[in-house]
């Protein structure tokens, strides 16, 4: 079995393989820097534990000695993080944009043979991303010949096969908790259901979501990429939060709905956003159906031991407390719609 400076090296010599001669100095250091940046992150961390909770020295002085139990601990850890997060910072800072392109072409190829992601679903994968504008002095070079060492890279080394895994599982639930519910939901698109969570698969956020839900790594592309899904997915509250203007929400809506093919009323899945009031925080309906049908997934998939046997009721038993989610108008017809199931006597 290979040992951990054994996997360094190894990951090191690939990490080189995919980057041009000027950029080989900065490859070679990324392993290390990763490994003291996270021991720095991991400090400060441990110190604001501290003092939030009274145990730095009187006077409030952040010089107290640890223990080497703690300090090893922490090198252990930081150690540990190393690699994942010099593959991540490889991809989204040393990758040019055309390089980062194609290795996220192979990823989401290997996903499909994989059957974690189906070929005719890809197009929706992209659908939060924005054309890349390079600046003038961005050098937007391609490494050949290097297929291989980009997926032991991304899929194997830094796991993100796990990730998507993960992705697939859930968005299984999904549709299971969709076609047990789909008679009091006529106003939600099969399209919509198919399409959850698939940008999940794009770069720009399974990067960040590799680093911090399989490797426990709370790094900055864990929030960049978190913020990227929730204020832009439109089955989130966030999404429509006033943060955002009405100008601004229609164009993010606008980005969302593009080649939909479920069209209602002349306006894809209803919803016509020409007329669309889009001052409030409430999310137009298919989206509050689709965000209920997520809450429901989650509960299934999580807390309700996932069995197939359980009863309309419990499937649709959420605690009111998680529809504070909503605003008071929404969080009314969430409350109302679970009534109206329940009611229906339905307990298959």
């Amino acid at each position: 079995m290979i040992d951990h400076k054994e996997m360094e090296s190894s990951t090191q010599d690939l990490i080189l393989r995919t980057l041009p001669e000027n950029l080989q100095e900065a490859g070679s250091w990324l392993i290390a820097t990763a490994k003291a940046s996270e021991e720095e992150r991991l400090k400060g961390r441990q110190h604001r534990y501290e003092r939030r909770n009274g145990s730095t020295q009187r006077g409030g002085s952040d010089m107290k000695v640890e223990s080497e139990e703690i300090i090893k601990k922490r090198i252990n850890k930081a150690e540990k993080a190393g690699i994942p997060i010099a593959i991540a910072r490889l991809i989204m800072e040393l990758w040019s944009h055309k390089m980062r392109q194609h290795a996220e072409k192979l990823v989401l190829q290997k996903a499909v043979e994989e059957q974690y992601l189906k070929e005719n679903l890809l197009k929706w994968v992209y659908v939060l991303e924005t054309d890349e504008k390079k600046s003038e002095d961005d050098w937007d070079w391609f490494i050949e010949n290097q297929d291989d060492a980009i997926i032991e890279l991304v899929w194997n080394r830094f796991n993100m096969k796990e990730h998507f895994h993960e992705v697939n599982n859930h968005r299984m639930w999904i549709q299971r908790s969709y076609d047990r519910l789909k008679d009091f939901f006529p106003n939600l698109s099969s399209e919509i259901i198919e399409r959850h969570d698939l940008s999940k698969f794009a770069f720009s956020q399974a990067i960040g979501y590799t680093l911090k839900w399989v490797h426990d790594i709370y790094h900055e592309m864990w929030r960049t990429a978190k913020d990227l899904h929730l204020h832009n997915e439109p089955h989130h509250p966030q999404a429509w939060s006033n943060l955002y203007t009405p100008e601004e929400k229609r164009r993010k809506l606008d980005l969302w709905l593009r080649d939909v093919c479920d069209f209602r009323k002349g306006c894809p899945y209803g919803v016509d956003i020409t007329n669309l009031d889009l001052e409030p925080e409430d999310l137009a309906e298919p989206f509050l159906l689709e965000s209920f049908i997520d809450m429901v997934a989650c509960e299934w998939e999580r807390k309700k031991g996932q069995r197939l046997d359980i009863t309309t009721w419990e499937l649709v038993n959420i605690e009111d407390k998680f529809l504070n989610r909503y605003s008071k108008k929404q969080h009314q017809i969430i409350s109302s719609l679970i009534k109206k199931i329940v009611a229906s006597g339905n307990q298959v």
